[in-house]
């Protein structure tokens, strides 16, 4: 019997769901879904890097071809925080992450599997918890199919193309010629919010942010 303190997420109708496969969208009965809770931060599948979404307090499903596939992600808990000053600008919240882990798993058609962990239950405990974050993949009936591991960043291989040739000899260094700067590089910097208006700029920098920095943004602007 799993314990109230362990986390069983369950795929529910406020959860948005992501395909990780290409070509048109198959029946349910086709493919697996894995379910993330707000506190999962899915960063690859399958080596390919997830999508970073903007509110944190989310739960996703992931739509995957049955099969094995490896994913990579972490703890992400947000948690409240007290201010020691009357600071207006002082963060009202506090973001405790774990190191990147990794699990893999044979995902068959038609099954939903959740991540299954102990949730921490306030900010202290939650620092101690990263430190030996750990969490096994289960079926809806609680069945372990596997059990996470520490990260391993994968190995990069070079192709002999991409290997530079090396020479036994030294090599005269020809005497550079130097060439005036094209005016486009020499001009100066025009500023983002060139000609614009406040609002436009700050439209320009918001497609330009990445997500965490959308994220950092949100917490100051509601704060």
């Amino acid at each position: 019997m799993l314990m109230a303190a362990v986390v069983l997420s369950a795929c529910t109708a406020s959860s948005r769901v992501v395909k990780v496969y290409e070509g048109d969208t198959l029946d349910k009965s086709q493919v697996a879904k894995l379910v993330t809770p707000e506190d999962i931060d899915v960063i690859e599948i399958d080596g390919i890097k997830q999508k970073e979404y903007v509110l944190e307090s989310m739960s996703l499903t992931y739509d995957l071809l049955p099969g094995e596939h490896v994913v990579v992600y972490k703890y992400n808990g947000l948690f409240s925080k007290v201010r020691d000053s009357n600071d207006a600008d002082a963060p009202r919240a506090e973001l405790i992450q774990s190191e990147q882990r990794q699990v893999k798993f044979n995902a068959s058609a038609g099954q939903t599997y959740n991540f299954n962990f102990k949730r921490p239950g306030s900010k202290n405990e939650a620092r101690e918890f990263v430190e030996t974050f750990q969490a096994a993949i289960v079926t809806e009936s609680g069945r372990s199919v596997a059990k996470d591991s520490k990260y391993v960043k994968p190995a990069t291989i070079v192709s002999p193309a991409q290997t530079p040739a090396v020479t036994a000899f030294p090599v005269a260094s020809a005497p550079v010629a130097t060439t005036a700067a094209p005016a486009a590089q020499t001009a100066g910097v025009a500023p983002v919010d060139a000609g614009l208006s406040r609002l436009d700029a700050l439209k320009v920098l918001w497609g330009k942010a990445s997500a965490e920095e959308k994220k950092e943004f949100l917490r100051w602007a509601f704060q």
